[in-house]
């Protein structure tokens, strides 16, 4: 083995963490699509407190997303392929694209 290389530890499992992250950040993003539909127009919440708290939700779902990536691809480059690598990388790329964006004026 030469220097470059880095080796394989069984205690890291960066599979396991982009799972982890993928499952954590889609569900944030849940939480804050069923937040918005709860804090609608014409409820009883204040909106204000609404939209900050709707703004801190997204913006915790997109960190928590960029670092389940970011584990998908350091096990990617680790060769550990499969299929919880595959859908830990699915997961954090849909919560990626599912920002509140695409869901303030649809009222399910």
């Amino acid at each position: 083995m030469t220097t470059s290389e880095t080796p394989k530890s069984k205690s890291y499992r960066p599979v396991r963490r982009a799972l982890t992250f993928g499952l954590c950040a889609l569900g944030v993003r849940g939480l804050t699509i069923g937040l918005r539909h709860l804090f609608a127009p014409g409820d009883t919440f204040d909106l204000d407190t609404a939209v900050l708290l709707l703004q801190a939700l997204n913006l915790l779902g997109t960190f928590v997303a960029l670092a389940g990536v970011g584990y998908s691809a350091i096990a990617s480059y680790r060769g550990e392929w499969g299929v919880k690598l595959v859908a830990a990388w699915l997961f954090s790329v849909a919560a990626v694209v599912l920002t509140i964006e695409l869901f303030v004026y649809a009222r399910f």
